[in-house]
């Protein structure tokens, strides 16, 4: 059974008053909480194994410390270099080190693992220079809007769960700059452009976070940091798991851009083009839920988007022979993409669609958010369009030209233009 600190004070408070008779088991887990010695109750015998020479054993593991005592005095083994005794984190953010003695906590089922999802921004996603946008992340799995003092709190509780087995915490956004969508240096985790306590409780599982004035050009990898609320990362039961975390990829100024579609483009994919949409996420409902904005065209290996249905009673064109004999799967992409696009010019914001839907209203870029569209207007210049994959059976929506849109089509061999009535 879990206690939260509240109710523990509680206890104590009980047991002070004069003849209240408290269960001896509600009494000994009271009076734990301040006695200076470990009760034999919560004592791991499993921790005196070092985990070798078990049945499970796998060739290569490292023998684990040992303890009979739950590891209680193990920061008496930190020492500084000099000998001395080694600091303790005692709820500060001590930059030179320390050892904190504070038990892990309580950890969920592997049923209630949380996990994050960014909506806003979309991989490769481009933005203006100095332009404000929003970041909008789905969470699962946790109760957030917990989240204590980090100078005088920092990791100095156990992770604790809710009724409902969830860990309660908040989370964090931190975005650091690359040199390229395609460099490989691993990034120093003490530099970043911006970074964000999201500590508010979710709105519809939905936390935000302002990035105010925007970003310097360049490209940039922004990560989720879930933490219990005493900053500690999220403990979960198993080893094997997804991520509980989330990145994504975007590029901030026209040079940026460029530099991705340069890079998509010399490893076979396509990549948006260079005036993509940069639009921040913009209010769409009541309930704060955001909109994303215009999603770069997919590459080739990416999932394709599902065609819609033509219009009704349209009748597909018999397909023409492929203009590439590898690449059967062209000519019926064309003709995919004219019947998205087809679609898409009967398409309103108050048009039914389902979570997560992607369209083009209006010439621009929606997503289906609370069951409507909401649109982000494509960059001047540029129109939203369902597009050919080119490697591969399937399509992509993206901000593109008419002129490129058409031209693409018209390259899988079909004729009709961008929605096929040309």
């Amino acid at each position: 059974m879990i206690f939260a600190p509240s109710f523990v004070a509680f206890l104590t408070l009980a047991i002070s008053v004069q003849g209240a008779r408290i269960p001896r088991n509600l009494r000994r887990q009271a009076d734990a909480q301040s006695s200076l010695t470990l009760d034999p109750a919560v004592i791991q015998q499993s921790l005196a194994q070092n985990g070798l020479g078990l049945n499970d054993t796998d060739a290569g593991q490292t023998a684990s410390l040992t303890s009979s005592n739950n590891f209680i005095n193990f920061c008496l083994l930190f020492t500084n270099a000099d000998g001395s005794q080694g600091e303790l984190t005692d709820g500060k953010q001590k930059q030179g080190g320390s050892c904190n003695p504070t038990p892990m906590g309580t950890i969920p089922a592997k049923s209630i693992m949380p996990a994050s999802k960014f909506q806003v921004p979309t991989n490769l996603q481009n933005y203006g220079v100095n332009q404000t946008f929003t970041i909008t992340m789905s969470i699962i799995n946790m109760q957030t809007g917990a989240f204590t003092n980090p100078n005088e709190n920092y990791f100095a509780a156990p992770q604790q769960l809710n009724t409902a087995g969830q860990i309660i915490g908040h989370s964090h956004v931190v975005v650091q700059a690359v040199k390229s969508i395609t460099d490989t240096t691993v990034a120093d985790p003490t530099v970043f452009a911006f970074f964000k306590g999201m500590n508010a409780v979710a709105e519809d599982g939905v936390l935000t976070a302002d990035v105010t004035n925007g970003l310097d050009a360049g490209t940039y990898r922004l990560c989720s940091i879930n933490t219990a609320a005493n900053h500690q990362p999220a403990l979960v039961p198993v080893a094997q798991h997804g991520s509980l975390d989330d990145c994504v990829y975007f590029t901030v100024g026209d040079a940026a851009a460029q530099q991705v579609q340069a890079a998509m483009t010399s490893i076979g994919g396509v990549a948006a083009p260079a005036a993509a949409a940069p639009a921040a996420a913009a209010s769409a409902t009541a309930d704060n839920a955001t909109a994303a904005a215009p999603a770069p065209a997919a590459a080739d290996n990416a999932a394709a988007a599902a065609p819609a249905p033509a219009a009704d009673n349209a009748t597909a064109a018999a397909l023409p022979a492929s203009p590439d004999a590898s690449k059967p799967f062209l000519p019926s992409n064309g003709q995919d993409a004219q019947q998205l696009n087809a679609k898409f010019t009967t398409l309103t914001a108050d048009s039914p669609c389902n979570a997560g839907d992607q369209a083009c209203v209006g010439g621009g870029f929606a997503q289906c958010v609370s069951g409507k569209f909401v649109t982000t207007q494509c960059a001047g210049g540029t129109v939203c369009a369902a597009l050919p994959l080119v490697n591969k059976a399937g399509t992509s929506i993206t901000c593109t030209t008419s002129a490129d849109a058409i031209a693409r089509i018209a390259a899988t061999g079909v004729t009709g233009g961008l929605t096929g009535s040309g």
